[in-house]
């Protein structure tokens, strides 16, 4: 193939074609990814302190905070086997700079030294979803864990 041939073949509308759908085909993957990147869907759990402003007293909680990208409606959690029944409340992502964008769960002050917690709920596509935490408590402070989210069927 010579110069001019191969400007032709440049110029022609077969490989205009063939450019046009493979730099297509890579913005679909890029805006794919992007999507799911910002489609994020994930809990935490850390240790807060609430100090009653009457009596001073200070109690241990469990700070859930959304701190994926999407709104959760907080359906249930089960707190060592009890459930208790929440009935979609809403939980904004933490990153939407809400205020008081967190649940928060006493932890137990009758002696009981591990927690077990699973925190049920959905987005607004009506996906279901399990978080799990466990708290531990040792060296006389509460060691929280919390587990990647599982996707309900």
């Amino acid at each position: 193939m010579n110069f001019e041939e191969l400007v032709k073949f440049l110029n022609s509308t077969f490989f205009n074609t063939i450019a046009v759908g493979i730099v297509g085909a890579f913005a679909y993957w890029i805006g794919k990814t992007q999507a799911k990147i910002q489609d994020s869907v994930e809990l935490y759990a850390s240790l807060g302190i609430m100090k009653d402003i009457a009596t001073q007293n200070e109690s241990k909680i469990i700070y859930i905070q959304n701190v994926g990208t999407r709104v959760l409606y907080f359906d249930s959690y089960e707190f060592n086997g009890k459930p208790y029944e929440l009935n979609g409340q809403v939980q904004a992502p933490t990153c939407s700079g809400a205020i008081n964008s967190f649940y928060r769960i006493s932890l137990p002050i009758n002696g009981e030294c591990h927690v077990s917690l699973f925190v049920y709920f959905h987005d607004a596509e009506n996906r279901k979803w399990k978080s799990k935490i466990i708290c531990d408590f040792q060296n006389q402070w509460w060691d929280i864990k919390t587990y990647p989210r599982e996707f309900l069927k």
